[in-house]
């Protein structure tokens, strides 16, 4: 047999027509943001966090991971408030509650589910 080629690229994956490149990039970066909606959610509870700006994002570092929150909460929150942060897969916050007075030792979970 002659010389024959592949449709597959360098890396063996599925040939995607140039043209549908770009939607079936969009659709796959679709559901990877709804997969990222499901639960299960993290939660972290408590006051040691600190707060994060690269950029224009804006960050609390909780435990080991960097949520990634909106400008205005960042600008809300001072340092030492005790806080209950639930968010995503990909680190995003979902909700976050501010206490005004220290937790009770049953309600306190200072670190991710």
């Amino acid at each position: 047999m002659g010389d024959q080629r592949s449709d597959r690229g360098a890396g063996g994956g599925r040939f995607v027509p140039a043209p549908l490149r770009g939607l079936w990039a969009a659709i796959t970066g679709w559901l990877r943001e709804q997969s990222d909606l499901l639960p299960p959610y993290h939660i972290y509870q408590g006051s040691d966090w600190e707060r994060r700006a690269v950029g224009d994002r804006f960050y609390l570092v909780v435990g080991t991971d960097e949520v990634e929150i909106d400008g205005v909460t960042f600008r809300l929150l001072e340092s030492g408030e005790t806080i209950k942060v639930r968010y995503t897969r990909r680190f995003k916050a979902i909700n976050l509650d501010r206490f005004t007075g220290a937790l009770p030792p049953d309600q306190r979970c200072d670190s991710s589910d």
